[in-house]
């Protein structure tokens, strides 16, 4: 066909209409001129859209099997029109597209129509401006490009026979490569490289000093074939993806929203582009997790050291309620603070999973519960203080909260208590009550005093939070208790006096 007619021909295929069992296209003589410039029907030839209109109106594809190639006897060919009827009016150009049934291979199949219903984009139709501007033997070198492209070569090799098909080249004179060279491949590839600039280049293919063949290579990334149906389907699984992450990546999304308007090979690097931002957000959630899970850590290992070095230099501060008038029991030196006076060699952690656990404990009942596991550390030949730790877990795993429950944990689990065993009961006399407030004894010592500020901050400078937010913070409470404190102090001193 003529430059004109593949133009024709391109037309039917873009503009067709395609229903379940009927195809047909329409279209203008407006849409013809916008590709080729030269198309002036009315000064023309006036046969000229009779014979284009016919040429791609019997047009026809032909259906064969491997074997006809090889044992013409045995194979089997059928013709097919690519349309059933054709017709031009007043500048209107219809073709109705062939959707008879035909028998092959023991089936019947509407091969034109089965074509029309799939969905790939033809790539010369995604190219017709590019095409309809290129001379026949460039439109033929190009739609072999494209179709090479759209199926991921990246080059054409053909014998002299082969270029002599393309071609439609005939006669003696075209069996020499010089003569199909100088008339079709050059003047082809020179005008495929003007109008689409995909860099058309081709090597010979010699036999000795005979030149038998021909190598066509071009740039892949500037040809334009549209993005495959595989494509669009990546793109649209990797939005739903880096989005369900929480990415902010705007850009990045628009653009795979427009991947369908993209040719294959800039849909192909941004899914590149996709999947690598995919992946290194996904490292990077990853890394902040583990960031947030240690520091997490590590903060509760500093509240467990900063309660360990407060019960070794003073009691945890109370507030005092000075206004109270009923009975006051007198103030205990903790449990916990004996027992890590009389086990000074105490690691940190073992400290801190001590003051954890012994928290399940009935307070009253811990310091007996303590010395129990410190004895069953001797009877059971324990040798560390983890052995301690265990005992201990195991009480506030099994809802032991008090001596005899403990005592009656072992019997039951282990072995009985020694007859001679030390008791581990503590008998805790109890102070006449008072109605006298603490702050009156000459020997009390005010918890949110200067004193007690400064074992504070000695603390704080061990544990290293001295002069950071969270220390500020800690000794402002302090201060904050000690003003109030006076401030009852002093209003509870004008009562008494007042009696």
């Amino acid at each position: 066909m003529t430059a004109t007619q593949n133009v024709l021909f391109s037309l039917a295929l873009l503009h067709a209409n395609v229903e379940e069992d009927y195809a047909d296209a329409t279209f203008y003589k407006d849409d013809v001129e916008r590709f080729l410039e030269k198309a002036k029907f009315s000064n023309g030839d006036a046969t000229r859209i009779l014979k284009d209109v016919q040429a791609v109106g019997t047009n026809s594809i032909l259906m064969y099997d491997e074997k006809i190639l090889t044992n013409p006897d045995s194979g089997k060919m059928k013709g097919f029109l690519i349309f059933a009827d054709y017709s031009y009016d007043n500048g209107k150009y219809y073709f109705s597209f062939n959707t008879t049934k035909t028998k092959w291979g023991g089936t019947r199949i509407t091969p034109i129509l089965d074509v029309l219903k799939r969905n790939e984009v033809n790539p010369i139709v995604y190219n017709l401006s590019t095409f309809a501007k290129l001379s026949f033997w460039g439109q033929v070198l190009y739609e072999q490009i494209l179709l090479a492209t759209n199926n991921g070569k990246r080059e054409l090799v053909y014998d002299l026979e082969g270029l002599r098909g393309i071609f439609g080249a005939e006669g003696k004179s075209m069996e020499r490569f010089d003569a199909l060279n100088r008339k079709h491949l050059t003047p082809g590839v020179q005008k495929i490289n003007e109008e689409s600039g995909i860099g058309a280049v081709f090597e010979t293919i010699k036999q000795s000093r005979k030149i038998v063949g021909v190598k066509i290579k071009w740039t892949r990334e500037k040809v334009c074939i549209p993005a495959t149906e595989a494509q669009i389907a990546i793109a649209n699984e990797l939005i739903a993806e880096i989005t369900l992450l929480g990415s902010k990546n705007v850009e990045l999304l628009d653009l795979l929203r427009e991947v369908s308007k993209m040719t294959c090979y800039n849909a192909s690097k941004l899914i590149e582009e996709a999947l690598a931002y995919k992946k290194a957000y996904e490292d990077d959630l990853k890394e902040n997790d583990k960031k947030l899970q240690k520091a997490i850590e590590t903060k509760q290992i500093k509240e467990a050291e900063k309660k360990v070095v407060l019960s070794q230099n003073t009691k945890p501060a109370e507030l005092i309620d000075f206004l109270e008038t009923n009975n006051n029991e007198s103030e205990e030196e903790t449990p916990l603070a004996d027992y890590f006076k009389k086990h000074n060699k105490l690691s940190k952690k073992n400290r801190a999973l001590i003051m954890e656990i012994t928290q399940s404990f009935e307070p009253a009942e811990a310091s007996g519960m303590l010395e129990l596991a410190d004895n069953i550390k001797v009877w059971e030949n324990g040798k560390t203080f983890g052995f301690i730790v265990t005992t201990l877990r195991e009480w506030a795993d099994n809802g032991v909260k008090t001596l005899k429950e403990a005592e009656e944990f072992y019997k039951v689990n282990y072995n009985d208590i020694p007859e001679k065993a030390p008791s581990t009961a503590k008998t805790k006399s109890k102070e006449s009550k008072s109605n006298v407030p603490k702050w009156s004894n000459p020997d009390y010592v005010n918890e949110a005093s200067p004193e007690y500020i400064e074992k504070l901050i000695e603390t704080q400078k061990i544990l290293k939070i001295y002069k950071t937010p969270e220390g500020k913070a800690e000794l402002a409470e302090e201060l904050e208790k000690q003003a109030m404190l006076e401030s009852q102090s002093k209003s509870l001193q004008e009562r008494v006096n007042k009696l």
